[in-house]
């Protein structure tokens, strides 16, 4: 079981289909003095090694289909396996035994797998020690998050990490959404660094506290990251973060506006019916509004009139200048009048992503960006840009 769970883990980076050597086989490498097999898949600049302890007879390297063994193991469930190497009609097979089973996988050549050597070495640097729970806790927000923002051309995807002083921000927007984890860093003073989106994935979906230890060791370089969990390494790029848009003149003063409060389930309720209403507006072009240099950009959101008044909001679809669907939620709210627009579609991706009892929508001036956060998770923030028909 030990060697289905690592050929699984490892093997969760792959595409479901592809012809390419690199993105549909497995690496194992058989240490005897070690009494070890490590397993390793790549996809793009990502790699996932696992080491297995093993009976080692003589070791070696060989590169075979990893569905196929994942596949064949998954049947095996906790018997004994057997790795062997057989040379048949002068081709080069991995005889895989089980009990009474026994199945044969070609081999592939090496010389088409990445090369380790040419990665990025960190193993010198000093680490930093952090929690896994910590570490997940940090971005599973933000991994939901970046499923419902937009591609952009000037800069990719991922989860900026900016910790000063101890005190970290965990960072993922497009032009007009923001996502923001708080978190603290205990003993962390200055770091900053871009995680891919495919790099977040991997370390939010994959089991990471079963690994015998509850912490993780984090060597940051200037261009690549390794974590090491236990027998796990996940190595992985960096994205540049030079010319990143500055992401904190989004967030709201604490003095600003007061929030209106309001049970979630409810809201979503009248945001899937406002979304109903606003697809008749498909065929309208709407432009969006960046909060930083303010940039318009057309796009279809599905537009619907937000107004906050005493203890309640109004949400109001027009098509044409003709009212579509209006609807009053009642909540706790005693601050000034406000009306804007924003897309209900976005609206109801970010109240998906909260999963809370109860959320917060704050508004601090007419037509002015929405930050919605809940209670029960006071660490996570989404910020919305209000649109404009174009």
């Amino acid at each position: 079981m030990a060697l289905y769970r690592a050929v699984r883990d490892a093997s969760r980076i792959l595409p479901e289909k592809s012809r390419s050597i690199v993105g549909s086989c497995l690496l194992g490498e058989a240490c005897k003095q070690a009494q070890r097999l490590r397993v390793t898949c790549w996809c793009d600049e990502l790699r996932i090694s696992i080491d297995v302890p093993s009976v080692v007879h003589e070791g070696g390297q060989f590169a075979i289909p990893a569905n196929l063994l994942r596949a064949f193991l998954h049947g095996a469930g906790p018997e004994k396996v057997e790795l062997r190497r057989e040379s048949m009609q002068n081709k080069q097979r991995i005889r895989i035994t089980c009990g009474k089973g026994r199945f044969d996988l070609e081999e592939h050549s090496l010389d088409e797998l990445p090369d380790s050597e040419n990665e990025d070495q960190l193993d010198s640097l000093t680490p930093l020690s952090v929690n896994v729970s910590w570490l997940k806790g940090s971005l599973i927000m933000l991994h939901r998050a970046i499923a419902w923002m937009p591609q952009d051309p000037e800069w990719e995807r991922g989860v900026l990490i900016d910790i000063h002083d101890e005190a970290g921000e965990f960072v993922a927007m497009s032009r007009n959404q923001l996502a923001v984890t708080h978190r603290p860093a205990p003993g962390v003073e200055k770091l900053r660094a871009m995680i891919p989106t495919k790099t977040v994935g991997v370390l939010v979906d994959t089991p990471l506290s079963n690994r015998g230890t509850d912490q993780a060791a984090v060597r940051m370089g200037n261009t690549a990251m390794l974590i090491s969990v236990g027998p796990m390494e996940i190595y992985s790029k960096l994205l540049k973060v030079e010319h990143y848009p500055d992401w904190a003149p989004r967030l709201l003063p604490k003095e600003a506006n007061p929030p209106i409060h309001l049970d979630r389930k409810a809201l979503l309720g009248v945001i899937g019916r406002m979304c109903v209403a606003a697809s008749l507006t498909r065929g309208w072009r709407y432009s969006g509004y960046d909060a930083g240099p303010m940039e318009f950009r057309p796009a279809a959101l599905g537009p619907a009139v937000c107004a906050m008044e005493a203890n309640s909001i109004t949400f109001e679809c027009r098509v044409h200048n003709q009212i579509q669907s209006v609807e009053t939620i009642s909540g706790q709210y005693d601050g000034v009048a406000i009306k804007s627009i924003y897309s209900v579609w976005q609206l109801r991706r970010v109240l998906d992503t909260m999963r809370t009892q109860s959320v917060s929508l704050q508004v601090a001036e007419e037509m002015g960006p929405c930050v919605i956060s809940s209670n029960e998770a006071p660490d996570f923030q989404c910020v919305l840009s209000p649109i404009w028909s174009s």
